[in-house]
């Protein structure tokens, strides 16, 4: 138990201390990518030099460290990636291991490390996103108590070719009471509003006021994962010095209003094929096309333009409106997501949906 002597006694009769990750772990770690069958090859020995001198933010590495004939190595690594916000009950889990030198410690810092997110972060909801292929991997992660969520289509690209990707998740305390409600829920179809002319461009840091003004509606917020009564400054702030890297922002305008955005967000390296999407529009415009513009705009440039082959989003089970969107522009549902988010009170789940498109 976290808390008392962190060393093991494993099978292979070799102490194992389970300690935080240091920034000297870094050619362990090299050592142990370099090693795994499927990691991205090639890698640069300082990218993981750097990875670990400026951790991510919110980011929570643990490592196993063996003591070997030839002296302690880092045989095991996970990483819990803290949510904040709505998604504060949240972390996602990742775990590399040696597959020479492991042994069991990969099991035991991972059990040690599922205790330190339940029991000292609080957290409510962890998942892990795995080969599909990988029985092993889903085999030890569900003798811990997660659950497959969802598959993935052609997510990650592994020499040469696209293959599916699984989403496991453990849920405690409060939240594996959490409910999926059937879609349509508070904003049922409605009838179809009259259609003005939307110009959809390229987003800019002087929007901060529309985006602002589209983000505190309380509408908004209950479809998407902004939080009620926003700072002015912290939104002014979000939009001019926090937009990601590979990130493309569009907006729709009608009579020179901006009434609704849009962001398609670009992974990187084996998954530069896959793109996350997101949207929102001011509730007065609702029914008028707004979101269907901003849609197909995300569409056409992700699939004729980068060359995306997948587009990946999120959505409440009970946004009705949003769903029967995103279906009708192409996207299958690869999942339900339960607890993903805290809203009004109680856990609500979302559905994981995609869009895949093959390259002419």
């Amino acid at each position: 138990m976290f808390g008392q002597a962190l060393f093991r006694q494993i099978e292979m009769n070799e102490t194992i201390e389970i300690r935080g990750q240091e920034a000297g772990d870094w050619e362990d770690l090299y050592a142990i990518r370099t090693a795994t069958p499927g990691a991205l090859p090639y890698i640069r020995p300082d990218w993981v030099r750097e990875e670990l001198a400026e951790p991510k933010k919110g980011a929570w590495p643990l490592v196993a460290v063996a003591h070997l004939a030839d002296g302690p190595s880092v045989v095991a690594r996970t990483n819990l990636q803290l949510g904040s916000g709505r998604r504060e009950h949240c972390a996602t889990l990742t775990l590399e291991q040696h597959p020479d030198l492991a042994g069991d410690a990969g099991r035991k810092l991972l059990c040690e490390t599922v205790e330190v997110a339940e029991k000292w972060w609080n957290k409510r909801r962890l998942d892990v996103t795995l080969p599909a292929a990988d029985s092993a991997a889903v085999a030890l992660f569900g003798s811990l108590g997660f659950v497959q969520e969802a598959r993935l289509r052609e997510s990650v690209r592994v020499a040469g070719e696209l293959v599916d990707e699984v989403i496991l998740a453990r849920l405690s305390g409060d939240a594996a009471a959490s409910r999926s409600v059937e879609p349509g829920g508070r904003h049922p179809q409605s009838s179809p509003r009259s259609k003005p002319d939307v110009r959809i461009r390229g987003g800019s840091s002087d929007d901060w006021e529309a985006y602002h003004a589209i983000w505190s509606q309380p509408d908004v917020c209950w479809g998407t994962m902004q939080i009620p009564y926003p700072s002015a400054d912290w939104n002014r702030e979000r939009v001019r010095e926090r937009t990601p890297p590979r990130f493309w922002p569009l907006v729709a305008e009608v009579d020179g209003r901006v009434v609704g955005n849009a962001g398609m967000r670009r992974d990187e390296h084996h998954r530069s094929h896959v793109g996350h999407a997101g949207m929102m529009v001011h509730s007065d415009y609702w029914g008028m096309g707004i979101g269907s513009a901003l849609m197909a705009a995300v569409i056409d440039l992700a699939e004729n333009w980068i060359g995306l082959t997948r587009i990946q989003l999120e959505v409440y089970t009970d946004n009705g409106r949003a769903i029967r969107l995103y279906e009708k522009n192409g996207f299958n549902t690869e999942g339900v997501c339960r607890a993903f988010s805290f809203r009004d009170g109680q856990y609500v789940d979302a559905l994981l949906m995609a869009r895949l498109c093959r390259v002419r």
